[in-house]
């Protein structure tokens, strides 16, 4: 595969993917192992009983990560609401790592777990890939993966990452055919522009959530062109950005009631913007949305 250097120094592969790149002090977590995050007793009922996951084995103890690796080898850690029960189906957050980080130091990073499986979700960290569209195959077979042993709701599956994260689940959807489609998307600090998301394909019905830093040396208004183009995709109607001083603009009259959203940030790159909350707000809002056809 050729690779070459950008002119933002940032690497670029076949279909124009940029790389994030960025280590984001994580080379400390590479040989060590951090507790896990405690999982919770979920309080949101899930779905009814489903035939096709009665024959889904047990996962062990619920409050213990679940390891499993995709057809590829790539490892990923799976946590579960405490009361998970194998026969219904369960929303999925899929977790991509930012760059350097493994499964167990993107949990951490991330601060997901104990909310989003209070939520009735199941949440899988996967280790990271340097950038590359073999990255991206790998990465998006995660997904897929954690449905195959778990399960997992197929309308209500998203994608979540942070700078090389957020590069892949912007990415992986328009770019890699196989994957499944999330219904949603929340992206922060992401190395990736509109202009490489075009040479992917647009997919309908994706509700997506684009958090930048308005001042990202790495990756300069990155966000800005990333949501533009997510709006363009659902049919919204056109907003100006670049003028708006505020935290978060809501893009308008999307197609199918697709909600694209941009928020703006003052953390800087190497930062996790402490979203947490409003963006497991976002994912759950958009998974319980009526689904376009």
């Amino acid at each position: 595969m050729t690779i070459e250097r950008s002119k933002r120094h940032s690497l670029r592969v076949s279909i124009a993917v940029v790389v994030g790149g960025a280590a984001l002090s994580a080379a400390s977590f590479l040989d060590w192992r951090p507790s896990p995050l405690p999982a919770s007793i979920a309080t949101t009922a899930p779905g009814a009983p489903r035939a096709d996951c009665a024959a889904h084995p047990s996962v062990g103890q619920p409050h213990e990560p679940h390891e499993i690796s995709t057809n590829e080898g790539l490892r990923v850690m799976v946590r579960t609401p405490l009361n998970y029960q194998s026969d219904r189906p369960y929303p999925l957050v899929v977790v991509f790592p930012p760059a350097q980080f493994d499964r167990f130091a993107s949990e951490r990073f991330y601060n997901l777990t104990t909310e989003a499986t209070r939520r009735g979700m199941i949440v899988a960290y996967s280790d990271h890939r340097p950038l590359s569209m073999r990255a991206m195959a790998l990465q998006a077979d995660v997904a897929a993966s954690v449905s195959a042993r778990f399960c997992i709701d197929a309308s209500k599956i998203a994608y979540f990452g942070h700078s090389d994260g957020g590069a892949m689940a912007e990415g992986i959807p328009g770019m890699v055919a196989s994957a499944l489609r999330p219904r949603a998307i929340v992206a922060s600090a992401a190395g990736i522009t509109k202009e490489d998301l075009v040479r992917g394909r647009c997919v309908p019905g994706v509700n997506v959530m684009i958090v930048h830093n308005r001042g990202d040396a790495k990756f300069p208004d990155f966000g800005r062109g990333t949501a533009a183009y997510w709006a363009q995709c659902a049919a919204c109607r056109p907003l100006d950005l670049s003028a708006h001083i505020g935290d978060c603009q809501k893009f308008e009259s999307c197609a199918g009631g697709t909600a694209v959203m941009y928020c703006g940030v003052d953390t800087i790159h190497e930062k996790w913007p402490g979203i947490e909350i409003s963006a497991l707000d976002f994912i759950e809002s958009a998974t319980k949305s009526p689904q376009p056809q």
